[in-house]
């Protein structure tokens, strides 16, 4: 079974290592369809920009089968996200409008309900 767990609300791309910023670069991309650098998708603002995810509910989290970390997970925008396997930037799921999809069926319930039951999205 799948769970959540380390939950971090990142503000600036100072608090990323490498591969989390090429992950988060990804997202963007996912999201619009735009290649924009990190430093373009989180930064401090007080105005909601579409393509910046720093007021967009963004959430990075571990998800674990077991006690091994498997995937990265990361929730923005209230109803979407990008799965990877874990350190690295191959895409397992994504999620749009609270529907996870994936290649594997079963991959796509199971990151669904460790995602609910985590209440992430």
């Amino acid at each position: 079974m799948l769970t959540l767990a380390n939950k971090r609300e990142p503000q600036s791309i100072d608090e990323l290592d490498a591969i989390d910023k090429a992950q988060l670069r990804i997202c963007g991309e996912q999201w619009d369809g735009e290649d924009l650098p990190v430093e373009q998708r989180l930064y401090a603002t007080d105005q909601v920009v579409e393509g910046n995810f720093y007021a967009q509910m963004l959430a990075h989290w571990d998800v674990l089968d077991g006690e091994a970390r498997v995937y990265d997970a990361w929730f923005f925008m209230v109803d979407s996200g990008v799965i990877f396997r874990a350190r690295t930037t191959e895409i397992v799921c994504t999620v749009m409008q609270f529907d996870f999809q994936s290649d594997d069926p079963a991959l796509a319930t199971a990151l669904a309900e460790a995602a609910r039951g985590a209440k992430a999205i």
